[in-house]
Protein backbone atom coordinates (compact mmCIF):
# COMPACT_ATOMS: atom_id res chain seq x y z
CA UNK A 1 0.00 0.00 0.00
CA UNK A 2 1.71 3.18 -1.03
CA UNK A 3 1.85 5.58 1.61
CA UNK A 4 1.48 9.75 0.52
CA UNK A 5 2.52 12.78 2.91
CA UNK A 6 0.82 16.48 2.23
CA UNK A 7 1.18 19.53 4.25
CA UNK A 8 -1.67 22.18 4.22
CA UNK A 9 -0.21 24.68 1.75
CA UNK A 10 -0.21 28.17 3.43
CA UNK A 11 0.33 29.34 7.44
CA UNK A 12 -2.48 31.27 7.45
CA UNK A 13 -5.92 30.80 8.91
CA UNK A 14 -8.31 33.24 7.74
CA UNK A 15 -10.53 35.27 10.56
CA UNK A 16 -14.07 36.27 10.34
CA UNK A 17 -15.04 39.75 11.47
CA UNK A 18 -18.12 40.38 12.95
CA UNK A 19 -20.46 43.12 11.83
CA UNK A 20 -23.43 45.02 11.50
CA UNK A 21 -25.68 45.03 8.42
CA UNK A 22 -27.40 48.33 7.37
CA UNK A 23 -30.70 47.71 5.07
CA UNK A 24 -30.58 44.30 5.09
CA UNK A 25 -33.66 43.11 3.90
CA UNK A 26 -35.99 41.16 6.76
CA UNK A 27 -36.91 37.46 6.85
CA UNK A 28 -40.02 36.71 5.49
CA UNK A 29 -42.89 35.25 7.98
CA UNK A 30 -42.76 31.94 5.63
CA UNK A 31 -40.13 30.77 2.79
CA UNK A 32 -41.51 27.71 0.74
CA UNK A 33 -39.71 26.45 -2.26
CA UNK A 34 -40.01 22.86 -3.48
CA UNK A 35 -37.93 22.12 -6.54
CA UNK A 36 -38.17 18.45 -8.65
CA UNK A 37 -35.59 15.78 -7.43
CA UNK A 38 -34.21 12.79 -8.09
CA UNK A 39 -31.75 10.00 -6.57
CA UNK A 40 -29.03 11.46 -8.40
CA UNK A 41 -29.98 15.33 -7.81
CA UNK A 42 -30.02 14.10 -4.21
CA UNK A 43 -26.79 12.81 -3.82
CA UNK A 44 -25.35 15.78 -5.99
CA UNK A 45 -26.26 18.23 -3.06
CA UNK A 46 -24.92 16.25 -0.19
CA UNK A 47 -21.35 14.92 -1.72
CA UNK A 48 -18.20 17.08 -2.70
CA UNK A 49 -17.22 16.61 -6.04
CA UNK A 50 -12.97 16.86 -5.83
CA UNK A 51 -10.62 18.81 -8.15
CA UNK A 52 -7.60 17.34 -8.80
CA UNK A 53 -5.29 20.67 -8.56
CA UNK A 54 -6.98 21.26 -5.18
CA UNK A 55 -4.46 19.78 -2.63
CA UNK A 56 -6.77 19.00 -0.21
CA UNK A 57 -8.76 17.36 -2.39
CA UNK A 58 -5.90 15.57 -3.82
CA UNK A 59 -5.85 13.96 -0.31
CA UNK A 60 -9.23 12.68 -0.75
CA UNK A 61 -8.11 11.45 -4.28
CA UNK A 62 -5.24 9.59 -2.84
CA UNK A 63 -7.10 7.91 -0.38
CA UNK A 64 -10.05 6.79 -2.61
CA UNK A 65 -7.44 5.15 -5.12
CA UNK A 66 -6.20 2.41 -1.79
CA UNK A 67 -3.33 5.09 -0.54
CA UNK A 68 -2.85 6.11 3.12
CA UNK A 69 -2.01 9.15 3.27
CA UNK A 70 -0.47 11.52 5.68
CA UNK A 71 -1.48 15.04 5.60
CA UNK A 72 -0.86 17.95 8.28
CA UNK A 73 -3.03 20.82 9.93
CA UNK A 74 -4.38 22.92 12.68
CA UNK A 75 -7.58 20.75 11.55
CA UNK A 76 -8.52 18.16 9.20
CA UNK A 77 -7.32 19.65 5.67
CA UNK A 78 -10.15 17.41 3.90
CA UNK A 79 -13.35 16.78 6.37
CA UNK A 80 -13.56 13.42 7.09
CA UNK A 81 -17.03 12.02 6.97
CA UNK A 82 -17.96 14.09 3.86
CA UNK A 83 -19.08 11.70 1.20
CA UNK A 84 -17.40 12.82 -1.78
CA UNK A 85 -17.44 11.24 -5.32
CA UNK A 86 -14.48 9.34 -7.40
CA UNK A 87 -14.86 7.81 -10.50
CA UNK A 88 -18.61 7.65 -9.99
CA UNK A 89 -18.81 6.03 -6.46
CA UNK A 90 -19.31 7.97 -3.54
CA UNK A 91 -16.42 7.29 -0.66
CA UNK A 92 -16.27 8.63 2.85
CA UNK A 93 -12.36 9.62 4.22
CA UNK A 94 -11.69 8.17 7.91
CA UNK A 95 -8.92 10.49 9.95
CA UNK A 96 -6.49 9.23 12.73
CA UNK A 97 -4.48 11.57 14.57
CA UNK A 98 -0.76 10.12 14.33
CA UNK A 99 1.07 13.00 15.43
CA UNK A 100 0.80 16.56 17.53
CA UNK A 101 3.34 19.21 17.03
CA UNK A 102 3.63 22.60 19.39
CA UNK A 103 2.61 26.12 17.91
CA UNK A 104 0.81 29.39 18.63
CA UNK A 105 -1.80 30.92 16.36
CA UNK A 106 -1.43 34.72 16.40
CA UNK A 107 -4.10 37.33 15.37
CA UNK A 108 -2.85 40.34 12.85
CA UNK A 109 -3.51 43.55 11.03
CA UNK A 110 -1.69 45.09 8.68
CA UNK A 111 -2.63 48.96 7.50
CA UNK A 112 -0.82 50.75 4.63
CA UNK A 113 0.84 53.42 6.06
CA UNK A 114 0.79 56.79 4.56
CA UNK A 115 3.21 58.23 1.79
CA UNK A 116 3.97 61.19 3.90
CA UNK A 117 4.21 59.31 6.82
CA UNK A 118 7.97 59.58 8.87
CA UNK A 119 8.91 56.51 10.25
CA UNK A 120 11.96 55.66 12.79
CA UNK A 121 13.72 53.95 10.75
CA UNK A 122 14.60 51.50 14.23
CA UNK A 123 11.31 50.55 14.25
CA UNK A 124 10.77 49.53 10.51
CA UNK A 125 12.27 46.43 8.39
CA UNK A 126 12.21 45.21 4.78
CA UNK A 127 10.29 42.14 4.07
CA UNK A 128 13.26 40.70 2.40
CA UNK A 129 15.17 41.35 5.75
CA UNK A 130 12.79 39.66 7.78
CA UNK A 131 13.96 36.23 9.42
CA UNK A 132 13.04 32.81 7.13
CA UNK A 133 10.48 31.77 9.65
CA UNK A 134 8.72 35.06 9.45
CA UNK A 135 8.71 35.21 5.62
CA UNK A 136 7.54 31.50 5.17
CA UNK A 137 5.03 32.29 7.67
CA UNK A 138 3.65 35.30 5.86
CA UNK A 139 5.00 34.68 2.08
CA UNK A 140 1.51 33.83 0.83
CA UNK A 141 0.46 37.29 1.28
CA UNK A 142 3.63 39.50 1.27
CA UNK A 143 5.65 38.02 -0.84
CA UNK A 144 5.14 41.09 -3.52
CA UNK A 145 6.83 44.34 -4.30
CA UNK A 146 3.57 46.33 -2.87
CA UNK A 147 0.96 43.65 -1.57
CA UNK A 148 -2.48 44.32 -0.66
CA UNK A 149 -2.71 45.54 2.80
CA UNK A 150 -5.58 46.78 5.05
CA UNK A 151 -7.30 43.12 6.29
CA UNK A 152 -6.96 41.13 9.69
CA UNK A 153 -6.32 37.51 9.50
CA UNK A 154 -4.03 34.69 11.74
CA UNK A 155 -0.72 33.41 11.04
CA UNK A 156 0.82 29.94 12.37
CA UNK A 157 4.17 29.40 13.69
CA UNK A 158 5.50 25.91 15.12
CA UNK A 159 7.25 26.20 18.47
CA UNK A 160 10.85 25.64 17.26
CA UNK A 161 10.41 28.68 14.58
CA UNK A 162 9.21 31.37 17.07
CA UNK A 163 12.64 31.46 18.97
CA UNK A 164 13.57 32.53 15.45
CA UNK A 165 11.29 35.41 14.90
CA UNK A 166 10.98 39.29 14.89
CA UNK A 167 7.42 39.43 14.64
CA UNK A 168 6.38 36.76 17.33
CA UNK A 169 6.04 36.92 20.17
CA UNK A 170 7.76 39.84 20.76
CA UNK A 171 7.28 42.36 18.05
CA UNK A 172 10.23 44.19 17.41
CA UNK A 173 9.20 45.91 14.25
CA UNK A 174 5.98 47.65 13.67
CA UNK A 175 6.62 48.63 10.30
CA UNK A 176 7.29 46.34 7.30
CA UNK A 177 9.16 48.03 3.74
CA UNK A 178 8.45 46.78 0.58
CA UNK A 179 9.26 48.43 -2.22
CA UNK A 180 6.15 50.24 -3.02
CA UNK A 181 4.58 50.24 -0.01
CA UNK A 182 4.77 50.08 3.57
CA UNK A 183 2.93 48.28 6.53
CA UNK A 184 1.40 48.76 10.16
CA UNK A 185 1.81 45.58 11.93
CA UNK A 186 -0.25 44.63 15.13
CA UNK A 187 0.01 40.80 16.13
CA UNK A 188 -2.02 39.67 19.66
CA UNK A 189 -0.85 37.28 21.75
CA UNK A 190 -1.63 34.56 20.40
CA UNK A 191 -2.93 30.91 21.30
CA UNK A 192 -1.79 27.82 21.78
CA UNK A 193 -2.71 25.02 18.63
CA UNK A 194 -1.05 22.06 17.98
CA UNK A 195 -0.13 21.24 14.45
CA UNK A 196 -1.90 17.47 14.09
CA UNK A 197 -0.62 15.04 11.30
CA UNK A 198 -3.65 13.09 10.05
CA UNK A 199 -3.78 9.64 8.33
CA UNK A 200 -6.10 9.12 5.64
CA UNK A 201 -8.16 6.25 4.25
CA UNK A 202 -11.44 5.83 2.54
CA UNK A 203 -13.69 3.68 1.88
CA UNK A 204 -16.42 3.23 -0.74
CA UNK A 205 -20.28 4.04 0.92
CA UNK A 206 -22.18 3.94 -2.12
CA UNK A 207 -21.34 2.55 -5.87
CA UNK A 208 -22.68 5.37 -7.69
CA UNK A 209 -24.71 8.82 -6.90
CA UNK A 210 -27.95 7.28 -7.69
CA UNK A 211 -27.76 4.41 -5.00
CA UNK A 212 -26.36 6.91 -2.83
CA UNK A 213 -29.61 9.70 -3.18
CA UNK A 214 -31.54 6.13 -3.38
CA UNK A 215 -30.30 5.10 0.28
CA UNK A 216 -30.54 8.91 1.66
CA UNK A 217 -34.44 8.96 0.44
CA UNK A 218 -34.87 5.92 2.35
CA UNK A 219 -34.32 7.96 5.42
CA UNK A 220 -36.24 10.98 4.80
CA UNK A 221 -38.39 11.29 2.35
CA UNK A 222 -41.83 11.40 3.60
CA UNK A 223 -45.48 12.06 2.11
CA UNK A 224 -46.67 15.50 2.09
CA UNK A 225 -50.35 16.09 2.37
CA UNK A 226 -53.20 15.51 1.27
CA UNK A 227 -54.94 18.73 1.28
CA UNK A 228 -57.76 20.80 1.17
CA UNK A 229 -57.94 23.37 -1.65
CA UNK A 230 -56.79 26.13 -0.45
CA UNK A 231 -53.62 24.73 1.28
CA UNK A 232 -53.02 22.67 -1.83
CA UNK A 233 -52.63 26.22 -4.07
CA UNK A 234 -50.16 27.02 -1.33
CA UNK A 235 -48.06 24.14 -2.30
CA UNK A 236 -49.05 24.40 -5.95
CA UNK A 237 -47.10 28.31 -6.39
CA UNK A 238 -44.29 26.78 -4.66
CA UNK A 239 -43.71 24.22 -6.86
CA UNK A 240 -44.37 26.68 -9.99
CA UNK A 241 -43.03 29.50 -8.95
CA UNK A 242 -40.16 27.81 -7.11
CA UNK A 243 -40.58 29.43 -3.66
CA UNK A 244 -44.00 30.59 -1.87
CA UNK A 245 -43.14 33.27 0.66
CA UNK A 246 -45.18 35.43 3.04
CA UNK A 247 -43.46 38.52 3.81
CA UNK A 248 -42.03 39.58 7.04
CA UNK A 249 -44.85 40.96 9.73
CA UNK A 250 -47.94 39.13 8.31
CA UNK A 251 -49.33 36.73 9.61
CA UNK A 252 -49.98 33.13 8.13
CA UNK A 253 -53.09 32.16 6.81
CA UNK A 254 -54.91 28.51 8.11
CA UNK A 255 -53.66 26.87 4.83
CA UNK A 256 -50.44 28.24 5.22
CA UNK A 257 -50.47 26.97 8.54
CA UNK A 258 -51.87 23.74 7.90
CA UNK A 259 -48.89 23.51 5.49
CA UNK A 260 -45.90 24.42 8.15
CA UNK A 261 -47.65 21.60 10.31
CA UNK A 262 -46.92 18.94 7.84
CA UNK A 263 -43.52 19.22 8.37
CA UNK A 264 -43.44 19.51 12.47
CA UNK A 265 -41.62 15.79 13.47
CA UNK A 266 -40.32 14.93 9.87
CA UNK A 267 -36.74 13.69 9.33
CA UNK A 268 -34.48 16.02 7.70
CA UNK A 269 -31.99 15.76 4.97
CA UNK A 270 -29.05 14.11 6.37
CA UNK A 271 -26.38 11.93 5.13
CA UNK A 272 -26.36 8.29 6.06
CA UNK A 273 -23.31 8.39 8.22
CA UNK A 274 -25.06 11.67 10.09
CA UNK A 275 -27.38 10.80 13.21
CA UNK A 276 -31.19 12.52 12.74
CA UNK A 277 -31.08 16.19 13.86
CA UNK A 278 -33.58 17.04 16.85
CA UNK A 279 -34.67 20.59 15.59
CA UNK A 280 -36.57 22.73 17.50
CA UNK A 281 -38.54 24.33 13.92
CA UNK A 282 -39.67 22.87 11.04
CA UNK A 283 -36.72 24.99 9.14
CA UNK A 284 -34.66 22.74 7.06
CA UNK A 285 -34.32 21.14 4.72
CA UNK A 286 -36.86 18.06 3.59
CA UNK A 287 -37.25 15.63 0.48
CA UNK A 288 -41.32 15.08 0.52
CA UNK A 289 -43.73 13.11 -1.92
CA UNK A 290 -46.16 14.91 -3.23
CA UNK A 291 -48.87 13.64 -5.37
CA UNK A 292 -45.95 11.22 -7.03
CA UNK A 293 -43.40 13.39 -7.58
CA UNK A 294 -40.45 13.64 -5.21
CA UNK A 295 -39.36 17.24 -4.08
CA UNK A 296 -35.81 19.20 -2.73
CA UNK A 297 -37.93 21.35 -0.14
CA UNK A 298 -36.61 24.08 2.31
CA UNK A 299 -39.15 25.53 4.48
CA UNK A 300 -37.96 28.42 6.85
CA UNK A 301 -40.63 29.43 9.26
CA UNK A 302 -40.16 32.95 11.40
CA UNK A 303 -43.69 32.48 13.04
CA UNK A 304 -46.51 29.66 13.17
Amino acid sequence: MDRRQFLATGATLASAAAGGCVGCATAPTLSLSMETTSNTDIADRLTRSLESDDDDDRIALEAAEGETVTAQGLSEPFPSETPYVHDGAVYVAETTVVDRASGTLFGYAINPVDEDETVDPENAIHYDDLPEVDREAFGDRWDSSDPFLGYGTSVYYLEDDVDDSVLVPDQEYEVIVWPETRGRLEIDDGNDRPLKTYEYTADVVADSLEAYGRTVRGLVEFELGPFDDDAAAVVAEAIEEGTYDVPDGEELSAAESRVVVEFEGEEQVRRPNESPREPSSPNGRYVVRYEEEAYWTEIYVQKI
